[in-house]
């Protein structure tokens, strides 16, 4: 082969690899400037996700019950999030699942489930945010000890975590806790990858790491029963208490610092959970700067922020971003029942009022869970991307994103349902909130009523659920999550379309909802889910006041939403369709002279006429 033939090829390899990686939102690594998170090119990163955790805990169970292939499992879920336009996924990683007891990674089936999901987020053009630690038990735990008659052997299993010998405030001061978390972050950072044999720490697309997963600080309690943890647990004859000490010598000290002979230990605590934080962030920060060199966001939870001790322990240990809940719940706990009875407008607006009075002074802001808890109304996503946007939350994820391979059930975290096909309206209303959160809306520019929520761009609207995105001046995208009577100024200029029912842009008589991507002036690329029906009540009629580890065995569980191969008609208004070709799916199209179509749920390349 000559030279220039070489040349060639090698263009043509380079040529067939940047089609096949999917081009990313903004510029990493981000950089967080007066508490504004910005990328490589200076713009202001706004990032909409979800939490996914396929490869652990009950997920990683469920997906094995049902018989579907792990990695064609996460491929759908994939493409699916590709179809919303989400721009992040957040993983906390299940430690106990893929550690021994001193920290070390084990590598294992889990462990390999996430690295396919790191290359696939990567190769799509999604980030991450990663959880190292999260610290509660797991399924198979459970199932493990069960089968064991009541005891884990370690000869057996070695993946039998750190955080099983550790009470979860332990992991902020215990030595041994910390240890084995630099051990177990160096192991992980540092991990190849299985499939792409690059280092985690490689990869660009991981921009935000918080240490642990809602961490719990130490109480009055606790400095005087430390129970045996770590070697302890095993070791005979009387152990050494590591927390009574620590306080003992810091309230000393701050009692003479600060001239309080008198002090209290209530007084001295706060001050004292802050020592811990230092200590902490100074014992960990760096393992995650010696692997990522070219940074990250480094987040933390805002438990306490609002505790100058506290705030300063956060900013002066080197966290960037504090990591803020949104949960609506409509009977103020976790509720079992379908809870769309409720007007989430109403939360919506107490929770902006009292986060607007909130200080989190020198900290960027990521919201790394919401969710309202067992609705399944679309709208309530327009509403939070549109508190957000008001709160300048730059991240935010809702929790949980239902794989596709399990979402019939509902299974685990069930009060927290979306999936693309089975929470049709609140999925299409997800996608349309995304354009939502990635706006920006002035002081003075989202008009609040007790049934709607408007802004320059969007309507929000409760009953019926539905949300709507049209940016006039832009006038490429067009979302909606129901029928809709908005007119688009100029139907040649879009170049996106998602939604269910009918527009001035579709209509369709299906309940599944549909995605529409221009590929040419001529044709375009159709997306159509099934008609879908709720069966059963997906939040169980349950209320959690303990939820355990959220484990449900679908092998003997009802299903819960029910797909229906049915023929949908389809009608394209921007231009008769004159070639319905099928790209994926169950049956051939079926194209009417005047243009109208009946499908089933599939993936189609339209040509219409110019």
């Amino acid at each position: 082969m000559n030279s220039l033939a070489r040349s060639l090829l090698f263009i043509g390899l380079l040529a067939a690899a940047a089609k096949a990686q999917t081009p990313f939102p903004f510029k990493a690594p981000f950089a967080v400037k007066d508490a504004v998170i910005y990328d490589q090119d200076g713009r202001k990163v706004k990032l909409w996700g979800v939490n996914y955790l396929a490869p652990f805990n009950h997920n990683f169970a469920n997906i094995q019950q049902s018989g579907a292939d792990l990695k064609t499992a996460i491929d759908t879920d994939i493409a699916h999030f590709k179809l919303m336009n989400i721009d992040f996924i957040r993983v906390h990683l299940y430690d106990r699942e893929i550690t021994d007891n001193r920290g070390n990674l084990i590598d294992n089936a889990h462990l390999q489930a996430f690295d396919y999901l790191v290359e696939q987020a990567y190769q799509n053009g999604i980030f991450m945010m990663l959880t190292p630690t999260v610290w509660w038990n797991t399924v198979e735990n459970e199932k493990r000890m069960s089968d064991g008659y009541a005891y884990w052997d370690l000869s057996q299993n070695r993946d039998f975590g750190f955080s099983n010998y550790f009470a979860k405030d332990a992991l902020l001061w215990h030595p041994e806790a910390i240890a084995c978390q630099q051990r177990y972050l160096r192991g992980l950072f540092h991990h190849v990858n299985a499939f792409s044999h690059k280092r985690l720490c490689d990869y660009p697309h991981i921009v935000t790491i918080e240490l642990t997963n809602e961490p719990q600080y130490i109480n009055e309690a606790r400095i005087d029963s430390e129970p045996p943890m770590g070697s302890a647990v095993w070791a005979t004859g009387e152990q050494p208490k590591y927390l009574k000490p620590l306080y003992e010598a810091f309230a000393e000290k701050w009692k003479a610092d600060n001239r309080r002979s008198d002090a209290t230990r209530k007084e001295i605590l706060p001050f004292f959970k802050a020592e811990i934080l230092r200590r902490y962030f100074a014992a960990l920060w760096p393992v995650v700067d010696e692997a990522f060199p070219r940074g990250v966001v480094k987040s933390h939870i805002e438990y306490e922020v609002q505790n100058p001790a506290i705030a300063d322990a956060l900013k002066c240990g080197g966290v960037q971003a504090v990591n803020v809940v949104a949960y609506w719940n409509a009977t103020g706990k976790f509720d079992g029942g379908n809870t769309d009875w409720n007007n989430f407008l109403n939360d919506a607006s107490a929770w902006l009022a009292h986060h607007q009075s909130q200080r989190f002074d020198g900290l960027a802001k990521i919201v790394y869970e919401f969710g309202a808890s067992s609705s399944l109304d679309g709208y309530v996503a327009g509403a939070f991307a549109a508190d957000f946007r008001r709160a300048d939350i730059q991240m935010a994820a809702f929790f949980t994103y239902t794989p596709s391979a399990v979402a019939p059930y509902n299974p685990g975290w069930l009060i927290h349902y979306l999936n693309i096909e089975h929470t049709p309206n609140k999925a299409a209303a997800f996608a349309a909130a995304g354009e939502i959160f990635r706006g920006e809306i002035g002081s003075d520019a989202l008009a609040r009523g007790s049934d709607e929520w408007t802004g320059p761009t969007f309507d929000i609207r409760n009953k019926p659920s539905n949300v709507t995105f049209y940016d006039k001046a832009d006038g490429r995208v067009f979302r909606y999550a129901a029928t809709t009577d908005l007119k688009v100024v100029d139907p040649s200029r879009l170049a996106l379309i998602s939604g269910r029912g009918t527009s001035c842009a579709v209509s369709c008589d299906g309940t599944g909802s549909y995605y529409l991507r221009k590929e040419s002036p001529t044709q375009w690329r159709l997306w159509l889910f099934s008609n879908q029906k709720y069966v059963n009540d997906p939040a169980g009629a349950k209320t959690f006041r303990n939820m355990a580890n959220r484990y449900m065995n679908i092998d003997t569980l009802p299903v819960v939403s029910r797909l229906l191969e049915q023929p949908i008609h389809f009608s394209f208004k921007l231009g008769k369709v004159v070639q319905c070709e099928r790209l994926k799916g169950a049956a051939a199209p079926v194209l009417k002279p005047d243009g109208e179509l009946a499908l089933l749920a599939g993936e189609y390349r339209l040509t219409v006429e110019r």
